[in-house]
């Protein structure tokens, strides 16, 4: 679960954790601001039924206005019309049998529709005691027609892996949507890996992959039959552990909304987790053949769909001469025995700044204290304010950083 302890470090960029909710992030067409989103929802572990798993999302605005959710093809699903109102986060459940996708390789009506009459920013979580995550939801107009996942698959999870699968989500946004998927991996339901297949999808409608192995790496596409329509993807795990530190416990699901490839960038700052002493997992995914790489002076080469598994204590500085993406993933806290299990982050690249988020804490039994990490220029910490009070003063540089020069709170 993200954020389990309490802020002793700031680094302002964009190392978004789920608590993090930004107003406004531009950078190669990408914004999280809008009046329009598609969500979806993967497989959480159902443990037992005396611990049900909640959707939720959480919606906010600057200004007041109303909006409604829809299920397209859910005649079950009454539409929720809601209001929002400046500096207040709105909270709505969604029916879990209605909004969580099941099983892999089959289509399922599971799309959830949001529309405002003013721009707001939303978020959705997964959660269930013990087993929770949050993703940051980008407006339909962000979204894409090409996208490369940052998934997670390990040995050594409860039951014999059984119900750790690797997941990934596509969410259909228009009718007559042709989408061609090649998986790194194999699926549950049969796919071999690396042979690409297509699958045909209307809008509101929903298809879900698992995998006893990472799907990190595995391109989704349109294809040209209709357009190359854009739609959504989601990623992660249904509850796994992180880091293959050979502990007993620490497993949690993992989700996150994947950005479009035409989004992705080439310089990248990865701030360590709070009191993770023993560092976090960062992945670095090439999206096109012969990609160089390199992060903290060490070099690589990686081909389209191929990716570097890191372990990380500290700020870590990457670049590529092509477009890649990067997760960090926070690993199971008997790694290091600290406080705080899996998640997974989308790191945003440096081509991307935020100029307003708001925060809001999201109710979750077992978390009682947050953290934050944010990047920025160095020229720019005089401007940085915390609920109105400027904390510049506050920050400490971090010398050996190229632009944006990173810093830090404490």
């Amino acid at each position: 679960m993200k954020l389990p302890n309490i802020a002793s470090c700031l680094f302002v960029l964009s190392v978004l954790s789920f608590a993090m909710l930004p107003a406004h992030l531009y950078g190669q067409g990408l914004s999280t601001e809008g009046k329009d989103f598609w969500v979806g929802y993967l497989t959480n572990w159902l443990q037992n039924t005396n611990n049900p798993v909640i959707l939720e999302l959480y919606i906010s605005a600057d200004d007041t206005t109303s909006g409604v959710v829809n299920m397209p093809g859910q005649i079950a699903f009454s539409s929720i019309p809601f209001e929002v109102y400046p500096n207040v986060t709105k909270k709505i459940q969604i029916p879990t049998a209605l909004g969580m996708a099941n099983g892999s390789g089959q289509i399922e009506n599971k799309g959830i529709h949001i529309q405002t009459e003013k721009n707001v920013s939303v978020y959705a979580m997964n959660k269930r005691q013990y087993s929770a995550d949050m993703s940051l939801i980008i407006p339909s107009y962000s979204l894409g027609n090409n996208y490369f996942v940052l998934s997670h698959w390990e040995d050594g999870n409860r039951n014999n892996n059984e119900n750790s699968d690797a997941e990934l989500l596509i969410v259909a946004i228009n009718d007559q949507t042709e989408i061609e998927i090649n998986p790194t991996a194999a699926t549950v339901n049969g796919n071999p890996a690396d042979v690409p297949f297509r699958v045909m999808l209307n809008k509101g409608q929903t298809y879900q992959l698992r995998a006893k192995g990472d799907l990190t790496g595995t391109q989704i596409a349109a294809t040209d039959i209709n357009g190359c329509q854009n739609f959504a993807v989601y990623s992660g795990n249904m509850y796994t552990q992180v880091g293959e530190c050979g502990v007993d416990n620490g497993h949690d699901h993992l989700y996150a909304q994947m950005y479009p490839a035409n989004t992705l960038g080439r310089e990248f700052i990865v701030v360590p987790l709070e009191n993770r002493i023993g560092g976090d997992i960062i992945k670095i995914l090439a999206t096109e053949n012969d990609t160089h790489i390199s992060a903290n002076g060490q070099d690589y080469v990686l081909h389209k769909g191929k990716f570097v598994k890191l372990l990380s204590a500290a700020l870590l500085q990457i670049k590529s001469d092509k477009p890649i993406s990067v997760g960090q993933y926070s690993r199971t806290m008997g790694c290091d025995n600290t406080l705080g299990d899996p998640f997974l982050i989308p790191i945003s690249p440096n081509e991307q700044l935020l100029q307003k988020i708001t925060f809001n804490a999201p109710d979750i039994a077992t978390l009682s204290r947050y953290s934050l990490n944010i990047i920025t220029r160095k020229d720019e910490i005089s401007d940085i304010t915390f609920d109105g009070l400027n904390i510049g003063a506050s920050f400490c540089l971090f010398p050996t950083a190229t632009m944006p020069t990173p810093a830090s709170i404490r």
